[in-house]
């Protein structure tokens, strides 16, 4: 009686495993139910509609274009928590079998099929303005092997109404993230163009808690009207990202690279490589008074910055405060052959600021640097890596030294230190 329990339940958990996986191939020819690859959905919409909460969705490779008739309309959207994953051959049992760098599965907002790779300037209008939207607040969802491309949110001066609220058209060409918890591993933003956050749109709830984590995954050659090119990552408790990698992303004003507003942030591992921007642009880091986060924490660790170039500031990264107070860490990290151009900017490498008017207040902001090299920086006027504003490097602005409120941290090493130093003045 045993044994047969122990069957019973055992054939049960397989088959409830096997209910939970939705499966896509857009040229499979048997009932379109989504119940194996043979049967497989052919439309990855109805693949979305059709799965319950939290069931996996294996997606073959492919070129997959979401449906609608403006661009505006015209998207992948999730409503509940599912566990995305692509990469598939057509034929797998198990998702140890798939390949998603020889299978690519592609999320693709280029409608038309005329797209030309780094040509962003021309046969753009026909691109949807967010490839896939996220909108389930309610459990976890996951995004594992897909690569997203062609997204094209509108570029024009950002001017939100009401309607934004939900889904910014201004943000987000290739993944859209509203208010809800994500894993994303794996994955490829490319060629995407938008106002902000080209590739990466996401958007956080500090009043929820939810919480972000991308690993192993690239963003390039994506192209921003305004800030953050690669990603913008906008109020979020806890965001991690953990190896990953920003190269040759190009952003108008803020973050080529990545840009971090009002979030609490680890970024361990990364590189940010050969990205442009107006200021911080290989990651920027801005806490303003929109929604700010009391005493945000920002940690990197193990990260590489290699021949960003900012216009005015910060061109590897940059940070500013401007409003309550903050705890930065920069750890054994490298910058190497970061610059600004502008011959009134600011250092090539690293730029911290502290606007916050807090003068009265007790708050101790905290900025350390250690176990860190920075060298072969340039900027066009006032010397390399460190000049204003730095407080763990050279100097504080006497208002801050006078007022106490930021606190130097004595752990990097003088041998860096030098190492810095002698950067710092090089042309």
């Amino acid at each position: 009686m045993k044994a047969l329990f122990t069957l019973l339940s055992f054939l049960l958990m397989v088959s409830v495993y096997a209910q939970n996986i939705v499966y896509v191939k857009q040229d499979a020819v048997g009932a379109n139910d989504g119940s194996s690859w043979a049967d497989a959905f052919t439309n990855l919409q109805s693949a979305l509609d059709s799965a319950s909460a939290n069931s996996h969705v294996w997606i073959a490779a492919g070129n997959y274009i979401p449906e609608g008739t403006t661009p505006q309309a015209s998207h992948f959207w999730v409503l509940k928590p599912l566990k995305l994953y692509g990469g598939f051959a057509g034929t797998e049992s198990s998702l140890s079998q798939r390949n998603w760098q020889l299978n690519q599965t592609i999320m693709n907002g280029d409608k038309n099929g005329d797209d030309v790779a780094g040509n962003f300037n021309t046969k753009r209008t026909d691109n949807a303005h967010h490839v896939l939207i996220i909108d389930a607040p309610t459990g976890e969802n996951f995004i594992d092997g897909l690569i997203f491309q062609g997204g094209t949110t509108r570029t024009d001066a950002i001017a939100p109404d009401a309607s934004d609220e939900i889904i910014h058209r201004w943000v987000g060409g290739g993944l859209y993230i509203r208010k809800s918890s994500m894993t994303i591993t794996n994955v490829i933003f490319r060629d995407n163009l938008g106002g902000r956050g080209s590739g990466l749109g996401a958007i956080g709830d500090l009043s929820t808690k939810v919480k972000l984590v991308i690993a192993d995954t690239e963003f390039k050659s994506n192209n921003a009207a305004h800030n953050g090119a690669g990603a913008i990552l906008v109020q979020w408790d806890s965001a991690v990202l953990n190896n990953c990698q920003f190269n040759d992303n190009t952003a108008t004003t803020y973050g080529g690279g990545l840009y971090l507003r009002n979030t609490n942030g680890s970024v361990l591992n990364c590189l940010f490589k050969n990205n442009s921007g107006g200021y911080g642009a290989g990651l920027m880091v801005l806490h303003n008074s929109q929604e700010a986060i009391e005493n945000s924490k920002i940690e990197m660790h193990g990260n590489t910055f290699i021949g960003n170039t900012a216009i005015e500031t910060g061109g590897g990264f940059n940070f500013w405060n401007i409003e309550k107070g903050f705890s930065l860490t920069i750890d054994s990290c490298l910058f190497e052959k970061n610059k600004c151009t502008n011959i009134y900017g600011g250092p090539g490498a690293i730029n911290v600021e502290d606007r916050a008017d807090i003068y009265s207040s007790e708050q101790q902001n905290t900025f350390l640097l250690s176990n860190s090299t920075i060298r072969d920086c340039e900027a066009a006027f006032t010397g390399g890596c460190g000049r204003r504003r730095l407080p763990a490097l050279r100097r504080i602005e006497p208002h801050l030294a006078r007022h106490r409120l930021v606190r130097i941290a004595r752990r990097t090493r003088p041998t860096q230190m030098a190492q810095h130093r002698g950067a710092r003045h090089r042309r």
